[in-house]
């Protein structure tokens, strides 16, 4: 179940910070989306686009955390995204 995984991740004290990308083809429920609020960077929506759009949305979702992470947070290092691993 994913609200488990997700519950392993955020007691992980060196995964805490990971931003966690819900990808879904299933809507999600209200209720749903109230246990996710705070603890996830986003949710994306699968539906009829190519792969290159998809992971261009990664990107931009993950681009937006790293500068809301460095803006908050200077004494983070906060790394580039890793281009080799969202192309496999």
């Amino acid at each position: 179940d994913g609200f488990e995984v997700l519950d392993a991740i955020r007691q992980m004290s060196h995964l805490q910070q990971v931003p966690v990308l819900v990808i879904t083809a299933k809507d999600i429920l209200p209720e749903d989306r109230a246990r996710l609020n705070g603890r996830i960077a986003a949710i994306i929506q699968k539906g009829p686009r190519q792969r290159e759009e998809l992971l261009h949305e990664v990107r931009d979702i993950l681009q937006r955390r790293r500068q809301k992470l460095a803006a908050t947070s200077p004494q983070v290092r906060v790394s580039s995204i890793d281009e080799s691993s969202l192309s496999q």
